[in-house]
């Protein structure tokens, strides 16, 4: 409670649940006044992020963030006091007459005001002369399919850094983070980092291997009291499916007691047995957090790329911020208390989830319109702290934060300034609706529905929000996208629901009367319930359930819609996307759909192409006649008239109708998979954007174009099937030559090149069609050609060939089966997945797996979408030539490399010489096998066959 503050206390009975009876008597009293000698005053504030500025060929230039109130410095040279910094100006220059080469020096740095308080010492800084280490820990902190966010421990002595890319410097930067732009999906980069400074400079830093649009992160948020009642401990987690957990929440102390007014000092936590200052983090939920941080760290080292960070804050404690934010002692507080929190519990960042600087939040939070410009200066404290912690402890710390979903936040944070000292920003893009209002709609809709017709329902879903957070500042591969696992309800609504007025906003949800369903409880216990009519919102990209009987409207997010919010994620080029929260999702259905459909760590990606190629007919004063090309795969296509859905369409035509005259639109096609039940399961990035406007209101109806003739667009990546699947982290075996943009997305269609006749090679056709992203110099062009002359291998729509691009198992059966002359119909498929299996394949699978020579997982499935490794190749098309197993490993510089189930076969491709080694003579059997390397071993293989008996 607030001192001086009178409160009011009444009674009353809750016989059944959503009524109440009356209330008892009132009850006033008024708090005490304030004792202002009540609180130990804090200690003088330790000088912040020692570090080198320059070096010259006698000194050491050194500098440190200042210290409030502090009126010089002691300067502390391998742990003996050297001299002082009394002007208090944060620098000092150590001179060395003779310096020699390995000479090591270590600082420290102290602060003392005029009552000669003297504070704590600051981060050690250890130089030797004449070196610099190299930079550790470099990692990538975030990734687009475009863009590659990377992060290293900062360098001691270091004051700038060199950043390159597969060897060539691409830029440099004064601080230990680097945002790598305009890169190729799909394509693996070798990124390392030199220190300098004005004298010396590191070797270069181990690589880090990364690949746009297989770098997402997948935040997970976790509630420390889902170990109570919900009996759902981070040991439930499955650590392979996310990048990054948040857990929630530790709290913020302020006048020595938390956030629900729990006394801070507590003798059983060893960083709270003292007195705990203003700003200090403190645990949130010590019944629980201790046993928490202990099976975390349990889980990281069961998934070695895994990241924790503690969140701090939410909702419920955010009531604190603004008077830490507000004044330098405490924010400073707040940072070295966060700098302890993780290195005493393990974590690998900080995230503040301060709800809401400015405005909104709770009634009782201290708010102000000087939290916009406390909010930049809170963010930068922690930013030093956690740099100055990772140059002692060579590690990268993140820092992140929670973001709300409306444009207000995007100032009110100072997004133009605070920005830079973020890795990523997770946006909460739902609680849109909620219990607050009568009227049932939507918790998280994509898509603005024009059918609701509330004054904030075209802002109001996850599109306009990550729109707003793109265009306040945010860079597109610092914003992750909020999804939440959860549904909201409200009960004695009208018929049908959506959009109706209800007459209960207090329904029992899965832990309480807070009409909250976690989506394993939907599914469960309401999906299962014939009462329950499930309806999805094709505007809003949504689903809903809706009992006629009782009036109970849910709405929430499930796979079907979770497919739509990655695509879209994707299509605006960002950097992933968060859940609230993990254990909601105890089936796995939602977790399962992102891991599928936003990879991370370089894993192989699972999704289909963008529609190529779309064109608009003569448009009339209300239609415009649409077409594209087809994508294999697709069950259908959805189009979107200026980010709004307006239709979808079985085939490659549609025409928006109902549009104003003379008016420009922006138009933009996506292709839709469906299952067996109607559903979507994968949901395709959008095409490029069609502009097209309306004709004058004069002018006649429209007049449809005839189907341009399509350009012969490659089968997709096929891929064979070992018994076991190596986890690829794509590394080129032939020389590469990235394009300056990204390639287009293919759609591709199956060939209708007739299939050559039973144990036939087919020969030339027709001249090779010249691809714009091959040239003569390529290492592949005259394999490209022929494989293209012959059919096998077919270009995309706008004349590329991605000669670079990833090939699929089902791509790669269909270029054997055609080069093999297989018939492209016969056969049957008993794989468990069968039914994913591309039309176009699956005749050549088929037969290949009737001949024996292709065989599935363990599991009894063929994974047509995963990307073929060159291991995988190996023993494919050995087993198609009938080429027996070599006696001995092969002879490539890697063979112990290579998987003990593919060695032979890998040998014996060697001897028949269909394939050799790159240019150290190395084998690269776990890569992922490339357009263009298909296309040599296919024509590689067509001589071979020609020539044997």
């Amino acid at each position: 409670m607030e001192p001086e503050t009178t409160y009011s206390f009444y009674v009353t009975s809750v016989p059944v649940l959503g009524t109440q009876s009356e209330k008892s008597n009132v009850v006033t009293a008024t708090t005490a006044a304030e004792d202002p000698n009540a609180y130990p005053e804090p200690p003088l504030t330790t000088p912040q992020y020692l570090r080198v500025t320059d070096v010259t060929y006698n000194s050491i230039e050194l500098g440190w963030t200042t210290s409030p109130l502090a009126t010089g410095y002691d300067v502390y040279v391998d742990n003996k006091w050297f001299g002082g910094d009394w002007a208090a100006a944060g620098r000092f220059s150590y001179e060395i007459a003779k310096p020699t080469v390995g000479q090591s020096v270590y600082f420290q740095v102290a602060a003392q005001d005029k009552d000669r308080r003297v504070s704590g010492k600051s981060n050690g800084l250890r130089i030797v002369w004449g070196r610099l280490d190299a930079p550790q820990s470099v990692q990538v902190v975030s990734g687009t399919r475009t863009a590659i966010s990377l992060g290293w421990a900062p360098t001691a002595g270091a004051t700038e850094y060199e950043i390159y890319r597969d060897g060539d410097l691409i830029g440099t930067s004064p601080v230990p983070r680097y945002a790598a732009t305009g890169l190729t999906e799909g394509q693996a980069y070798d990124f390392t980092v030199v220190a300098k400074n004005s004298l010396w400079q590191s070797e270069a830093s181990v690589p880090a291997t990364a690949v746009p649009g297989r770098e997402y992160n997948i935040v997970a948020y976790y509630a420390a009291w889902a170990q109570g009642a919900r009996q759902f401990s981070p040991a439930d987690i499955d650590g392979s499916q996310i990048t990054h957990i948040n857990y929630a929440f530790g709290d913020i102390c302020w006048k020595g007691a938390g956030t629900t007014g729990a006394e801070c000092q507590n003798p059983d936590i060893e960083l709270q047995q003292g007195y705990v200052f203003n700003g200090g983090v403190i645990q949130g939920y010590p019944e629980f957090d201790p046993q928490g941080f202990e099976e975390l760290k349990e889980l990281k080292a069961d998934n070695p790329s895994l990241k924790t960070l503690i969140s701090v804050g939410g909702w419920s404690w955010s009531k604190n911020f603004s008077l830490v934010a507000a004044d330098e002692i405490s924010r400073r507080t707040f940072a070295s208390s966060a700098v302890q929190f993780l290195r005493a519990y393990g974590f690998d960042g900080f995230d503040i989830d301060w709800e809401y600087p400015v405005e909104g939040g709770e009634t009782t939070n201290a708010r102000g319109p000087q939290d916009k410009e406390n909010f930049t200066l809170l963010v930068k404290t922690v930013r030093e702290a956690l740099d100055a912690a990772g140059q002692e402890d060579g590690k990268y710390y993140l820092l992140t934060i929670a973001s709300g979903q409306g444009d207000n936040f995007t100032v009110n944070a100072d997004y133009a300034n605070s920005v830079q000292y973020l890795d990523f920003i997770n946006i909460m893009t739902y609680d849109y609706n909620g219990t607050w209002q009568t009227e049932a709609a939507h918790n998280a809709p994509l898509y603005y529905d024009p059918n609701n017709k509330s004054a904030s329902a075209k802002r109001f879903n996850a599109a306009g929000g990550l729109q707003g957070h793109l265009k306040g500042g945010v860079p597109n591969y610092k914003l992750v996208a909020g999804i939440p696992y959860y549904g909201t309800g409200w009960g004695g609504c009208a018929s049908g629901g959506e959009y109706q007025q209800c007459s209960s906003t207090i329904i029992p949800g899965t832990w309480g009367a807070d009409a909250k369903f976690d989506i394993a409880d939907l599914e469960n216990n309401y999906l299962t319930n014939p009462d329950f009519k499930r309806v999805f919102n094709n505007y809003a990209k949504v689903p809903y359930l809706y009992n006629e009987k009782t009036g109970v409207f849910i709405s929430y997010d499930d796979a079907e819609s979770t497919a739509y919010k990655t695509a879209y994620i994707r299509s605006i080029d960002i950097a992933g996307a968060m859940n609230w929260e993990i254990s909601a999702d105890r089936n796995h259905t939602m977790s399962d759909q992102l891991a599928a459909d936003l990879p991370a760590g370089g894993g192989s990606a699972d999704s289909l192409p963008a529609p190529a190629a779309p064109t608009a007919g003569k448009a009339g004063a209300t239609e415009i006649p649409l077409q594209w090309q087809a994508v294999a795969g697709a069950s259908g296509y959805d189009i979107f008239a200026d980010g709004q859905w307006a239709g979808y369409a079985a085939g490659t035509e549609w025409t928006l109708k109902s549009l104003e005259a003379d008016t420009s639109y922006r138009i933009e096609i996506a292709a839709i998979q469906k299952g067996e039940d109607g559903k979507a399961i994968r949901v395709s990035i959008f095409s490029s954007p069609l502009a097209a406007k309306t004709a004058p209101a004069s002018d006649p109806t429209p007049t449809p174009t005839t189907n341009p003739t399509p350009t012969p667009t490659t089968n997709p990546t096929p891929t064979p099937t070992p018994t076991q699947a190596p986890t690829p982290t794509p590394i080129p075996w032939y020389p590469t030559y990235p394009t300056a943009t990204p390639t287009p997305s293919p759609s591709p269609t199956p060939s209708a090149t007739p299939a050559p006749t039973a144990s036939a090679l087919p020969e030339p056709s027709a001249k090779p069609q010249p691809f714009n992203d091959v040239s003569s110099k390529h290492w592949a062009s005259g394999a490209i050609a022929r494989a293209s002359e012959l059919n096998i291998i077919i270009g995309f729509g706008d004349g590329s060939f991605h000669p670079n691009g990833s090939v699929t198992r089902a791509d790669f059966v269909t270029m054997l089966g055609r080069a093999l002359g297989l018939d492209s119909t016969g056969g049957s498929l008993d794989f468990k997945d069968a039914s994913s299996v591309p039309l176009y394949a699956r005749g050549y699978i088929a037969q290949a797996s009737e001949a024996g020579w292709l065989k599935g997982y363990e599991d009894g499935t063929f994974g047509p979408k995963r990307t073929i490794t060159r291991a995988e190749i190996a023993v494919l098309v050995a087993k198609a030539l009938s080429l027996p197993a070599a006696d001995s490993k092969p002879a490539f510089a890697d063979a112990s490399s290579i998987p003990a189930w593919a060695s032979k076969h890998a040998a014996a491709l060697e001897i028949a010489g269909l394939v050799q080694g790159d240019e150290k003579n190395r084998f690269h059997g776990d890569q992922p096998l490339t357009r263009a390397q298909a296309a040599v071993l296919i024509i590689n293989l067509i001589d071979y066959a020609k020539k044997a008996p």
